[in-house]
């Protein structure tokens, strides 16, 4: 009997062993399965979190870097903008463009002052161009208005008072001697242009009383115009002394009479 107790016993023990063992054994497993469960999931979130903030790194650094190369792009337009604007060539100044300027400031003619003034620089100057022989003849002076400007300058009433501001004549003394210089001086250049050519078309050169003069001539500067008749040498004189006392060039005398 107390030998079966004691094999009871003995299988008791070794049941209950062998019963601890495997309860040691799942407990480990589980342990070590729950941990592993634990961690894994927590691995793969701070891995997926990591992966995340990675990215965003990267992310925001992509963007400041795309920022940085467009700040650096702007400065290098910037750059490029203000090297073009302080390098640039200041506009050039053509040839056309100065001789215009040059033009509009230089005066249309030499002359100034009134037709008296200018007709006794004319007679001075002519007479320092002729010799004793051709001297201009002994003349009269006298102004010119619209009661007197169709037999001193060929100008009707109503063409003087249109295109003329004054006048002077230097008339010669003796109606046998055929000279005559006549200084007009036009409200403007367009007036002197129609002036010119009223004088041309409308002076009586065989005026004289048995006489005739070698050549009528008209010409003009600006808003002078100048009449000479009489005789080749003296009408010659006057006209390049004219010429000299403009300062630029006269217009083309025209001589719109010659005796034959």
């Amino acid at each position: 009997m107390r030998k079966l107790c004691a094999l009871l016993l003995t299988c008791a023990l070794v049941l209950s062993l062998a019963a601890c063992s495997n309860n040691d054994g799942v407990s480990d497993e589980s342990t070590s399965y729950d941990l592993g469960t634990a961690d894994g999931p927590a691995d793969e979130t701070t891995t997926a979190a990591s992966a995340e903030s990675t990215t965003a790194l990267n992310t925001d650094g992509a963007a400041e870097s795309e920022a940085d190369t467009t700040t650096s792009a702007t400065d290098a337009s910037g750059d490029a903008i203000d090297e073009t604007t302080s390098t640039a060539t200041p506009p050039e100044i053509t040839t056309e463009a100065t001789t215009e300027a040059a033009t509009e400031s230089k005066p249309s003619t030499g002359l100034s002052g009134g037709t008296a003034e200018v007709l006794d620089k004319l007679i001075t100057a002519a007479g320092t161009k002729l010799d004793e022989d051709n001297a201009l003849p002994m003349a009269f002076t006298d102004p010119v208005s619209g009661d007197n400007s169709k037999n001193a300058t060929g100008l009707d009433t109503d063409q003087f008072n249109k295109y003329v501001a004054e006048a002077t004549v230097s008339t010669g003394a003796m109606m046998t001697m055929p000279h005559q210089i006549a200084v007009i001086k036009c409200k403007d250049e367009a007036a002197a242009k129609e002036v010119k050519a009223l004088v041309a078309s409308g002076f009586d050169s065989n005026k004289w009383i048995c006489v005739i003069p070698d050549k009528s001539a008209v010409t003009a500067s600006g808003e002078y115009v100048l009449l000479v008749v009489g005789r080749n040498e003296a009408s010659a004189a006057v006209l390049s002394a004219f010429a000299d006392l403009t300062g630029v060039s006269a217009d083309k005398a025209n001589v719109f009479f010659t005796k034959t």
